[in-house]
């Protein structure tokens, strides 16, 4: 080989090294790809979490996902020196690929996605004073909350599982749901009843809560509040707990009726349910399967009607699309 053509044939060569080195690194994004890691799901808190040790306060946002598609968000706060901060829970849809959707009291809420944070913010500007209704003090869950490598500090985070507030018509609940010894318990705390002001307890069972609403029901100048719940089980089968206040003075269970036992509105049924109060009835919605294939939605309403036993909630319409 003619000495002049060696500098073009070790140019070729070192081009063919650098290729070589840039092939494991073009391997190892695509296994990363291939993961199905959800981008979302974590543990977020906001900068006063780095300084929690020094007696900072601080306010984390917990992105898990079930069986279904839905994500399930929960912002809890610092529980272990003064009284909670912020708390919420809410399910959230995907809007985007790097942002989740929640409606919670007819707000759109947001959570935005960045390299290593979440923004949380209202869809709409001129709502952003209402996600101070989640905390206390002035503060709101609006901000940037940083990824968290571990979960949030268990010697400080509040250990409720669910947490909502709910009022209407000067009648005050309070929710919550909290793992014991035993099995996991619903606690509804009234206020503003006149005779029976005691707290009412129910075990879980295998179930987990998915939201709470409240509404006059039967329009007699009282609340009902429907606790919306769902199998932890690969069923994913959803139930409703209702309670109903009785003139004001003490509360009592609304009956639920079990969707298996309708052969008519259980046709297709796979569970993952949602529920929503629609002006004074229940509307339940679900896809309908033909075997392992999704035909179409049914919706089934729910009317709100006194029994021998008490209230319960009835069938009032089905409707499929």
């Amino acid at each position: 080989m003619s000495k002049y053509n060696r500098p073009a044939s070790l140019l070729m060569l070192i081009v063919c090294i650098l290729s070589c080195k840039s092939k494991p690194a073009d391997t190892s994004d695509e296994t990363i790809a291939d993961t199905g890691v959800d981008r979302f799901i974590g543990y977020y808190a906001d900068k006063g979490y780095a300084n929690r040790n020094d007696g900072a306060d601080w306010v984390g946002l917990i992105i898990r996902k079930g069986d279904d598609s839905a994500y399930h968000i929960s912002v809890r706060s610092r529980a272990d020196r003064k009284k909670t901060t912020c708390t919420f829970d809410a399910e959230a849809g995907t809007l985007t690929q790097n942002t989740l959707r929640a409606i919670v009291n007819g707000i759109g809420i947001l959570f935005i996605l960045n390299d290593s944070s979440i923004q949380v913010q209202p869809e709409g500007a001129e709502e952003a004073d209402r996600l101070n209704y989640f905390c206390s003090g002035g503060a709101t869950i609006m901000g940037t909350y940083l990824k968290q490598k571990d979960n949030l500090d268990p010697t400080q985070v509040d250990h409720r599982i669910f947490a909502k507030f709910l009022s209407l018509q000067n009648i005050f609940f309070d929710i919550e749901s909290r793992q014991r010894d035993s099995g996991v318990y619903l606690t509804v705390k009234p206020y503003g009843l006149t005779k029976d002001t005691g707290s009412f307890h129910i075990r879980l069972n295998n179930r987990f809560i998915v939201n709470a609403e409240t509404e006059d029901l039967n329009s007699d100048g009282y609340p009902e509040l429907l606790i919306y719940t769902r199998s932890s089980g690969a069923d994913k089968k959803g139930d409703v707990i209702g309670l109903s206040v009785n003139k004001g003075k003490s509360m009592s269970m609304i009956a639920f009726p079990d969707i298996t036992e309708d052969t008519v509105a259980a046709e297709g049924y796979k569970g993952s349910d949602e529920f929503a109060i629609v002006e004074t009835k229940l509307q339940r919605r679900f896809f309908v399967y033909n075997g392992e294939q999704i035909s179409r939605r049914k919706f089934i309403t729910y009317k709100m009607v006194q029994g021998e036993a008490g209230y319960r909630l009835i069938i009032d319409q089905i409707r499929e699309e």
